[in-house]
């Protein structure tokens, strides 16, 4: 009797875990980014007036959406699709009207494009120079604080990296952007500025989203 119910144990217990490996059983690793098929995201973009001091849509919303996974170089990446509109006269301060697509993977922390070139690093700290020339230099840093952001898709607890600029002797710039990430969303908010202007141009914010 005790060696049949060891069988049936042993049994029992090979079922469950080769059951546990077919199909989704076993849940996909968690994404920092959303990185998954089927998730989707819809930003729209306001434009600052300098005539008046104010912000105001701009017409211009992309639609995004994780589509498919493509190898590349060995490593899978997954196939980003945006449908961008309202940008009907070709606005350079916002995507162009039309499909584009992008290849994406989370490593350690890091979005990386197909180039493995990093978009965003959720644990790095240190400041880096994105771009020089004879005017000075533009920055990016991720700060330590987390900071609470709200757009119309919610309200978010959102790492957030500085993009600023130095001139050529060290002194900072009149410009702070911000570039905004929520844990298992993704991007929530984008600003561009120019230099020497204290109010972001354009800002990119998340207007919803559909997250698995």
């Amino acid at each position: 009797m005790k060696n049949i119910l060891f069988i049936f144990l042993v049994i029992l217990f090979s079922c469950s875990s080769s059951d546990d490996k077919i199909g989704n059983r076993i849940p996909e690793a968690s994404s920092f980014y959303g990185l998954k098929i089927g998730n989707s995201w819809v930003y729209k973009t306001d434009r600052f007036s300098f005539s008046d001091n104010q912000y105001y849509d701009s017409g211009i919303i992309d639609s995004v959406s994780v589509i498919g996974i493509e190898n590349i170089f060995d490593n899978d990446y997954f196939v980003i699709e945006t449908i961008t509109s309202g940008n009907s006269i070709g606005s350079a301060y916002g995507n162009l009207n039309g499909v584009k697509y992008e290849y994406l993977r989370e490593s350690e922390g890091a979005l990386l494009n197909e180039n493995n070139e990093v978009i965003f690093d959720n644990d790095d700290f240190t400041e880096k120079i994105i771009n020089q020339g004879n005017w000075g230099a533009l920055y990016e840093r991720l700060v330590e604080e987390m900071a609470n952001v709200t757009v119309q898709a919610g309200e978010f607890v959102c790492y957030d990296r500085h993009r600023y600029g130095r001139t050529p002797d060290g002194h900072l710039m009149p410009s702070l952007d911000h570039e905004y990430y929520a844990e298992g969303i993704g991007l929530i908010y984008d600003s561009t500025s120019w230099l020497v202007e204290e109010n972001p141009f354009v800002i990119k914010k998340l207007d919803s989203y559909s997250v698995r």
